[in-house]
């Protein structure tokens, strides 16, 4: 009986052993499988956003339609319309008087509006301050010929104007001008502390350090016939661009990684 009794107890440490292994391998297998769906979930999620933001590259220089995290703002007939998310609450920030041409561009505090390509104004969206930051004549008076204003991008600290002959000015947040950092910008985007942009001739991409003030060309294609680079953008600190009709993330060391969008069953 005694002999039989250790036998019973062995046969029952071995079967909890075994049955430990094979639970130890499932939670293996469970997490490797959960981890690769996380995997493939978010690379879905980053193409999405990516392209996205190349529908919407065309407009990252102000458009008639902005948001930030809480509200949306949009021109409608002649006034400047803000409209909370979560309530869906409609207020009037401004009115004009006649048709204007208005574009927008925003920030978490601050929405700024381009009037008539000729001035630039901030709303503080606290307290609904307004205050006109720079116009046309302060333009012509710091030296740049014929400047309208076709876009702005507010970013690290200054504010970006895009003007006619697409150059791209630094002014200060309080509408100080400053110098010119790139001209003849056919698509642009900023990341880091750098302004990446491509020209006209589209065989080059340049980049603008914002510190330093110094530019180098850090992608070229030789130019053939409708093999050019185009569009440029950014999503989550990440730089991308548009090359042959394919888009790249752009790596500082060369390596950059090809996005293919996911084909529709």
């Amino acid at each position: 009986r005694r002999f039989m009794k250790k036998n019973y107890i062995m046969i029952c440490m071995i079967c909890a052993l075994l049955c430990s292994c094979n639970s130890n391998e499932s939670n293996k297998q469970n997490a490797a499988n959960n981890s690769t769906y996380n995997a493939e979930k978010q690379e879905k999620e980053t193409q999405k956003a990516v392209f996205d933001a190349l529908e919407k590259s065309d407009t990252q220089w102000g458009d008639k339609k902005v948001e930030n995290s809480k509200f949306v703002f949009y021109v409608s007939k002649n006034s400047l319309v803000q409209k909370e998310k979560e309530t869906k609450e409609k207020s009037i920030l401004k009115r004009w008087k006649g048709k204007k041409s208005i574009s927008l561009c925003c920030t978490e505090s601050e929405l700024y509006y381009i009037e008539d390509m000729r001035r630039v104004g901030r709303i503080q969206l606290e307290n609904e301050k307004t205050q006109q930051l720079i116009t046309y004549e302060m333009l012509e008076k710091a030296g740049y010929t014929f400047p309208d204003i076709f876009g702005m991008v507010v970013y690290s600290g200054h504010i970006y104007l895009q003007i006619s002959g697409l150059d791209v000015i630094e002014c200060g947040q309080n509408g100080e001008i400053g110098d010119k950092i790139a001209q003849d910008v056919r698509y642009g985007a900023f990341c880091g502390n750098s302004f990446f942009y491509r020209r006209r001739s589209s065989d080059e991409i340049i980049r603008f350090d914002l510190e330093s003030k110094k530019e180098a060309v850090v992608r070229k294609k030789k130019y053939k016939e409708h093999v050019q680079y185009n569009r440029i953008f950014t999503v989550d600190n990440k730089l991308y661009y548009e090359l042959e009709g394919e888009i790249y993330l752009y790596d500082e060391a060369g390596n950059d990684v090809k996005i293919v969008k996911e084909e529709k069953e």
